[in-house]
């Protein structure tokens, strides 16, 4: 028989998706709240994601996700300077 899951174990990587988010924002110059309308979410709820605390719900899963998987715009230079991402963070 398979493994079987620890059921303390997290199926989501919190801390990795909210790297995922900002490392996006960043890549693309934006804001949380230039980001925001454009994934269709409150830029409150997508700051809590994109530091990472607790999951967030399924709706706002599938916005950001939509949103990480489409084109990136031109970089307009407008964007709120966000913090540097680095990679083991």
């Amino acid at each position: 028989m398979g493994k079987h899951l620890d059921w303390q174990e997290p199926l989501f990587d919190v801390a990795g998706y909210a790297r995922t988010v900002r490392i996006a924002l960043a890549e693309r110059n934006l804001s949380y709240r230039q980001a925001a309308p454009l994934i269709g979410i409150s830029h409150a709820t997508l700051y809590r994601t994109a530091k990472g605390n607790g999951p967030c719900d399924v709706e706002t899963y599938f916005r950001i996700n939509r949103w990480l998987e489409s084109p990136k715009a031109p970089d307009t230079g407008e964007g709120e300077a966000l913090p540097k991402v680095q990679e083991g963070e």
